[in-house]
């Protein structure tokens, strides 16, 4: 009976050459890589000095064939200069490490088209599922996703048609009703909007009260401290995260539509 070929990796050293360093089985080693919340902590420092000595580098395609499974996930957002995407990447990345997956990140610039041809790119990885950012897609990118019928999460926005999404209600969080001021759609326009005011005289909330959104932190250091609608950022990302892993291990999310609120924050701009 012939035996099944080692795994290599581009330096040379094996699994098997991992393992015998450390003391350990090779699937003790595919599990330390691969699913180390499956292994205590120090048979995973075991592991890893064995790694770091030898040089080994797990390789990818042999992995994902014997798993079926790449152990990727892809994150396309609309920006990378934005706080408020970098907060929700933290966050997910905080989950995916803990189960032994990777980003794939994808920066969109809020084109359309550039979305789209980015979910082609890297589905030539073979992502395990994919988090989205906004409800709003273009229709062939929306065709694409259901041809490949990737596990997908929503975040930032909530929907009500059976897709799984994580994130508060825009509209709600928008209405200040009976509220006489300038209301920006993120901090950044609205930091600006008091500097505009203190150069041309304009007395901030005597005259025009202003007030962002996201809370980013200079909110509460610029002058006067603005007010503005904080959002769970980074929360989202965990949430979303978790929810995904979830659906690729063909199990259903901890909720289908997680709204995860917000809170205004009074400061003295208004």
């Amino acid at each position: 009976m012939s035996r099944k070929p080692r795994v290599r990796s581009g330096s040379g050293v094996t699994m098997h050459d991992v393992a015998r360093a450390a003391g350990v089985s090779a699937i003790t080693v595919s599990r330390a890589l691969n699913q180390p919340q499956q292994v205590s902590p120090a048979l995973r420092d075991k592991v890893m000095q064995a790694v770091d000595a030898l040089g080994y580098v797990p390789s990818r395609s042999a992995s994902t064939l014997a798993s079926a499974r790449s152990r990727t996930v892809l994150v396309l957002i609309p920006s990378l200069g934005n706080t408020v995407f970098l907060d929700t990447l933290a966050g997910i990345e905080t989950v995916l490490a803990e189960a032994g997956y990777q980003m794939l990140i994808g920066n969109s610039h809020y084109d359309a088209e550039q979305e789209l041809q980015l979910l082609r790119a890297y589905l030539q990885h073979r992502p395990d599922g994919v988090l989205l950012t906004g409800l709003s897609h273009a229709a062939p990118f929306d065709a694409l996703l259901r041809r490949h019928r990737l596990p997908a999460v929503y975040m930032m926005d909530l929907a009500d048609d059976g897709r799984c999404c994580v994130g508060f209600s825009q509209e709600e969080a928008g209405a200040r009703p009976d509220c006489d001021a300038l209301f920006c759609c993120n901090d950044d326009l609205a930091i600006g909007a008091l500097a505009r005011c203190q150069q041309l005289g304009i007395a901030v909330p005597a005259r025009l009260a202003v007030a962002g959104f996201n809370d980013l932190q200079p909110a509460a250091w610029c002058t006067p401290a603005l007010t503005t609608v904080a959002t769970p950022r980074r929360e989202i990302g965990i949430q979303a995260a978790r929810s995904l892993l979830a659906m690729i291990e063909g199990d259903a999310p901890p909720a289908l539509r997680l709204d995860l609120g917000f809170a205004l924050m009074l400061r003295r701009s208004s």
